[in-house]
């Protein structure tokens, strides 16, 4: 029994003294800090006042420890030979990561995909640019709103710093998406958003559509986007849409790419999914807040060279940061690969501890709302499509988790409607047509969350053109 504590003792102390002496990340999480600190701390205190108790003292100890271990190698067994499903499906975390790596990793398509068996275009955005242009054509990739929002990307342009509100280089075609499993690409417009050439001809837009990667087009060929499809009612349609866009970088689209069209009517695009939580990130911006600002501009439009070779230079510098990131990720996958099949895996509980840290870890993302921001937004926005003689209508379009009962849905549904009918912005809610489809969850890819098919793009834009001969009729 001796024999035993003392071992005991000893390797819960070089064990605690090892984690102290090289701490590394032991302690940044509370699952780790416990199996890294706390456990060792126990087990050499309890086998060191077993040593100096009675032999019955001792005996108990060593029986406690024994069981206390065994118990804890028999969990990390189990669950190595029962592992959890990813997301759902049913694949392990080794078998997602080596199927969807990458930039693939989190999205819910692709492991759907995989799992019922369908095939889906592994390719990363870099590799698609690539093998365009191995084929002798001129690709880029599209650009997300909040890459700009990190100040190490941002922009000067003749001192002083300026927050881009286009999704790309203009003119050129741009590598979009894949979110059912073919990737879609587009040809930039003038100013980089995904529109026929010439849809910013000054005069001739008459309906414009503001949003995020929902107006931008997410993952359908244009002709069966929202905006696409609603230039089949209407020519005049112009689409302003940012992937990654919340409603201060919208209010600042408005300004910079619609105030000098002067649209007579501007449908605003609200997504409750995520545009509360793009918001908050937004206001952290030093430029983006002043778009409350009555006058304030970046004169984007005017700067559209400048911007196109700056973002040239910066897309190749990503590409080459790019490359090296992925190829350290490759390596990362396949050593926590090795690590978790090797006997420092079984004894560092790896898969017990990845269990553990995700208990009491919420899916659902956090929706916090600040009335005061958001109807300072929406009300600026209002001001200005009505000072050029317009009319702004806000549309509300649900997100997937309003018809998944498993999800909670973003709580403040009504009360920013009831604001936005506060302040007098005529509203459609687009929740109502897509409720009153037969099976909503088949209007999203793989019925996963995620953005609309070509035929929930179908829906929304009838809906819209519903909204607009609505709105037309009351005038009459």
């Amino acid at each position: 029994m001796a024999t035993i504590l003392w071992t005991a003792a000893a390797t819960f102390g070089f064990g605690l003294a090892y984690s102290i002496i090289v701490p590394g990340q032991r302690a940044d999480r509370t699952v780790s800090f416990v199996f890294w600190y706390v456990l060792p701390a126990l087990g050499l205190l309890l086998s060191v006042l077993a040593l100096r108790s009675s032999v019955e003292r001792r005996l108990g100890a060593v029986l406690l420890l024994v069981s206390l271990i065994g118990s804890v190698f028999a969990a990390e067994a189990f669950l190595r030979a029962f592992p959890a499903k990813v997301a759902g499906f049913s694949m392990t975390s080794i078998e997602a990561d080596s199927i969807c790596p990458g930039e693939w990793l989190n999205q819910a398509g692709c492991l759907a995909a995989a799992d019922a068996g369908v095939p889906f275009d592994r390719r990363t955005t870099l590799e698609v640019v690539r093998d365009l242009e191995a084929r002798g054509i001129e690709a880029w990739p599209s650009i997300d709103a909040s890459h700009f929002l990190d100040p190490d990307n941002a922009i000067a342009i003749d001192g002083r710093s300026v927050v881009p509100l286009s999704p790309g280089i203009p003119d050129v075609l741009t590598v979009f998406c894949n979110e059912s499993g073919d990737w879609v690409t587009y040809e930039a417009d003038e100013y980089g958003f995904n529109n026929p050439p010439g849809s910013h001809a000054p005069g001739e837009v008459k309906i414009a559509l503001l949003g995020d990667s929902f107006v931008h087009g997410w993952c359908v060929p244009f002709d069966q986007t929202i905006v696409g499809q609603l230039r089949q009612f209407d020519h005049s349609v112009l689409g302003i849409g940012l992937e990654g866009s919340g409603p201060l970088v919208q209010l600042g689209m408005e300004r910079e790419y619609l105030a000098p069209l002067r649209p007579a009517l501007v449908i605003w695009l609200f997504y409750e999914g995520n545009d509360l939580r793009d918001l908050l990130a937004e206001r952290e911006s030093d430029v983006l807040p002043r778009y409350l600002e009555p006058e304030f501009r970046q004169g984007l439009r005017a700067l559209t060279p400048l911007l196109a070779g700056k973002l040239r230079e910066r897309v190749r510098r990503l590409r080459s940061e790019e490359a090296a990131r992925m190829a350290e990720e490759r390596e990362r996958r396949r050593s926590a690969l090795r690590r978790r099949r090797s006997v420092a895996g079984w004894i560092r509980l790896t898969e017990l501890k990845t269990r553990l840290s995700t208990l009491g870890r919420s899916r659902t993302p956090e929706q916090i709302w600040d009335p005061a921001a958001f109807a300072g937004v929406a009300a600026r926005m209002r001001d200005d499509v009505s000072g050029w003689g317009g009319k702004l209508v806000f549309a509300y379009l649900p997100s997937h988790r309003r018809f998944d009962d498993r999800l909670p849905a973003n709580p403040h549904r009504e009360a920013i409607m009831e604001q936005v009918r506060e302040l007098d912005i005529p509203m459609i809610d687009l929740y109502e047509t897509l409720a009153r489809h037969s099976d909503p969850m088949s209007l999203f890819p793989f019925r996963v969350e995620s953005h609309l098919t070509a035929e929930g793009d179908d829906l929304v834009a009838r809906a819209l053109v519903e909204g607009i001969e609505a709105l037309e009729a009351g005038k009459e």
